[in-house]
């Protein structure tokens, strides 16, 4: 009598092989994939976030105003100064938007600062008071930029074309430096965790005096 046809027990496991070898790859595949568009989808994000920090930057440096101001101790600070303790740079801007009409003036008083974050690493951070002279214990609002920072250096161009790694120069008085007149222009330099260095020169030759 003729049999029925039907698979033997070496094909059944030949064809199980075959099946997990090609569903291993497919998996390794897709994974490689979603990996790779994780990993795009963040480099995007950390650009986005890159050209809006330097961004908001450019903006408070173009705006510079020699505006000296009265701190909350007292003491008087240039209008530009990389000498503020807790700050890499602390200036003083124009053109403060105001669109709720609050009582107050369009010169902002903002520092820069390079801080740990949670996850150990360090993040450029944005401080800016609601008045110029402020009192005792006037607190800054905080406003995060970037992470993935690694280093913030900064150097200032003066007007004969020499290059100072602090400002107003430390060879100057209490009285000069408060005095003292801007820079031509500053050369900034972010060493980030995923694009290198960035370096941006930033001319200040239209700051004036309100």
């Amino acid at each position: 009598m003729k049999q029925d046809g039907g698979f033997t027990l070496l094909e059944l496991v030949v064809a199980i092989a075959i099946f997990a070898v090609i569903s291993v790859g497919c998996w390794q595949v897709l994974e490689r994939m979603v990996t790779s568009k994780s990993r795009m989808e963040e480099r995007s994000q950390s650009l986005r976030a890159l050209q809006r920090g330097m961004w908001i930057l450019a903006r408070d440096l173009r705006a510079l105003v020699d505006r000296p101001v009265k701190a909350g101790d007292g003491s008087r600070q240039p209008a530009l100064s990389s000498l503020v303790p807790g700050y890499a740079l602390v200036l003083t801007r124009g053109g403060w938007a105001n669109p709720e009409h609050r009582p107050r003036g369009e010169l902002q008083r903002v520092a820069y600062a390079l801080e740990a974050n949670e996850t150990g690493g360090k993040q450029l951070v944005r401080h800016y008071w609601p008045v110029l002279d402020r009192a005792s214990g006037t607190e800054p609002h905080r406003q995060q930029l970037l992470t993935g920072v690694e280093t913030l250096e900064l150097q200032y161009v003066d007007h004969r074309g020499a290059v100072e790694f602090y400002w107003p120069p430390r060879s100057k008085d209490e009285t000069e430096m408060v005095q003292a007149a801007l820079p031509m222009a500053i050369r900034v330099t972010l060493e980030t965790r995923h694009f290198g260095a960035i370096r941006r020169t930033f001319s200040l030759g239209g700051a004036h005096r309100p």
